[in-house]
């Protein structure tokens, strides 16, 4: 026997259901009931459209004043964007361009221009991005994808071509400037830096928290006298030390293993003879490898001899500590915390950062080979001496020889006319075990060049942060 059971709902419990519902949620119910007034559907307002051709900024790029740097509007473009507008719509946009950065179809309406002014604001003043959608009109989740789109593309795109070592006559250069400042066969000063971390995950918080006493990541950086990097490690965490980030980055093994060990330079004897030796090799503080290719000032210092070629050699190296203030003070965002959760990102921003502030000293002309020119050394030369064809940095240098020497200009011309030759042999440095021998030679050969005047003081011009 089965037992069947019906249930019908009962007409007036669904009426009164139906109509709290359209009273208190105020939506359609799909029912005939009179006397009930229900609220038609609300459709979503669409935001109208910009037109970035009439905001603030587009309107500044069309002003013709802001092409002269020494307009009003052209240093408030500098102040605010980090770089000249003529740099920026002669050299930035069209290798944002060439890169074809921004290739996704979404936001293009938006001009190019303006997508990279947000970027820009974002790194030269640490701005968040909700800030940067106010001043540009631009929503506030496109800043943001336009950020990354631009530190990740650009990075990828030009950090081999920008900032990398030099080879040739350029290396050349960098290395003829550190010999005129008494350090014969340096390449490079090399340093390591931190940023300060804002979103540190807690997992890591106690490998990213070293000497500075708070989470961040590390570089190492190599730079010439101009203060151009030369060469940017990838980023490694805050408390790594100077001598891991040797023995595990790829680039300074490779100059452990002998990557300059044919270099030739040329250092001076204490009879006044010119010796030839190979081994190029890295100023740096005593952080780092006791080996023949990183030398750092003395610490231990037993005669005067020692002491003024150590306190020159320190004065030589802030040219790493000066391109890490300059670089932190103009891109801000390097300054403070970085609000980031990704450690990839991070590292792109510096790079990008190191990739922008190359391109402005050969924008500015302060890079070595403009150093090497005689124009330049025509704009600050303080005697105003134009130089002659002898090669500029060698004719200021023979100016300033009888200036602070208390040698007679006799002895002095034949000091100089014996380090014309040469001895024969070569001194080859081998990176492992010949550092205290390398080190006791750029003293001596210091120490000569410095009686006969042959030394430059290191450079102090200061930069231009705006």
């Amino acid at each position: 026997m089965t037992l069947t059971m019906s249930f019908e709902p009962d007409s007036s419990l669904v009426a009164t259901v139906n109509d709290w519902i359209a009273r208190n949620w105020k939506i359609f119910v799909p029912d005939d009931h009179d006397g009930i007034e229900l609220e038609p559907p609300r459709r979503r307002q669409r935001t109208p459209a910009v037109d970035y051709t009439q905001t603030t900024w587009y309107r500044w790029m069309m002003d013709p004043s802001i092409e002269d740097e020494n307009s009003r509007l052209g240093k408030l473009f500098r102040l605010r964007f980090r770089m000249p507008y003529l740099m920026f719509r002669d050299y930035l946009i069209p290798l944002v361009r060439r890169a074809n950065i921004f290739s996704s179809a979404a936001n293009v309406r938006i001009p190019l221009e303006i997508k990279v002014l947000c970027a820009l604001r974002i790194l030269g003043r640490g701005s968040y991005c909700d800030d940067i959608s106010e001043m540009s009109q631009v929503p506030l989740s496109t800043v943001n994808s336009i950020f990354k789109d631009f530190v990740i593309g650009f990075t990828s795109a030009y950090f081999s071509e920008f900032v990398r070592f030099p080879e040739g006559q350029r290396r050349r250069d960098v290395m003829e400037m550190y010999s005129l400042l008494g350090f014969p066969g340096c390449i490079g000063s090399m340093d390591a830096t931190h940023v300060r971390l804002g979103k540190c995950p807690f997992s890591l918080i106690n490998v990213c928290k070293g000497k500075e006493g708070y989470p961040s990541l590390a570089w190492m950086v190599i730079v010439d006298h101009a203060r151009m990097a030369l060469y940017v490690s990838d980023a490694y965490l805050g408390a790594t030390n100077d001598k891991t980030m040797c023995n595990v980055d790829p680039f300074l093994r490779d100059i452990q293993r002998g990557l300059f060990s044919e270099v030739e330079f040329f250092v001076v004897d204490d009879n006044g003879l010119r010796q030839r030796c190979k081994g190029a090799w890295l100023l740096c503080d005593g952080g780092m490898l006791k080996k023949a290719c990183f030398i750092d000032p003395m610490h231990e210092r037993t005669s005067f001899d020692e002491v003024l070629w150590s306190e020159w050699a320190e004065s030589t190296r802030k040219d790493v500590e000066c391109f890490f203030g300059g670089a932190k003070f103009r891109w801000r965002i390097l300054l403070n915390r970085v609000e980031y959760h990704s450690l990839q990102l991070i590292n792109a921003i510096f790079k990008c950062c190191c990739i922008l502030q190359n391109l402005l000293l050969i924008w500015d002309g302060k890079d070595v080979t403009s150093m090497m020119s005689a124009e330049y050394w025509e704009r600050h030369d303080p005697d105003g001496v134009i130089p002659t064809a002898e090669g500029p940095l060698r004719r200021f240098v023979r100016l300033q020889t009888l200036r602070s020497q208390n040698l007679r200009y006799q002895d002095t011309r034949e000091i100089m006319s014996t380090i014309e030759r040469n001895q024969e042999g070569t001194l080859q440095f081998v990176p492992g075990i010949d550092y205290r021998n390398l080190r006791e030679a750029l003293v001596r050969s210091f120490v000569m060049q410095h009686r006969a005047g042959l030394i430059c003081k290191p450079s102090s011009h200061k930069w231009d942060l705006a």
